[in-house]
């Protein structure tokens, strides 16, 4: 027969692995959580706002927000001037997950 302590030992690393696959879990499940910021509030009459892979002009836009849309902001760029506005490049998503990088000057809080 084996030793209790044994089983103990084996028993105690498996255990501690499952809570820590729990937890991991958890946290992935909660980062995937759209929880909005901000909304597109358009300045001009433009057909969107303007999504980037990168937070530079110069980098192609790939896709156009409406106005009026709840976005998530993640992390902040530089600051920027467009126009007289001046603003930071945002890193944002949108409740159907989709990420780039806009001019916070045309977002709203919420």
């Amino acid at each position: 027969m084996i030793p209790l302590i044994i089983i103990v030992l084996i028993l105690i690393p498996i255990v501690i692995g499952i809570i820590i696959i729990i937890k991991f879990s958890r946290k992935i499940i909660e980062s995937r959580k759209f929880i909005p910021t901000h909304k597109v509030k358009l300045l001009t009459n433009t057909d969107g706002l303007s999504l980037r892979k990168e937070p530079n002009s110069n980098f192609p836009v790939f896709t156009k927000i409406e106005n009026g849309t709840e976005i998530q902001h993640m992390s902040t760029g530089e600051l920027l001037k467009l126009g007289d506005i001046k603003g930071f490049w945002f890193e944002i998503r949108t409740k159907d997950f989709i990420y780039g990088w806009c001019f916070s000057g045309s977002l709203e809080e919420i």
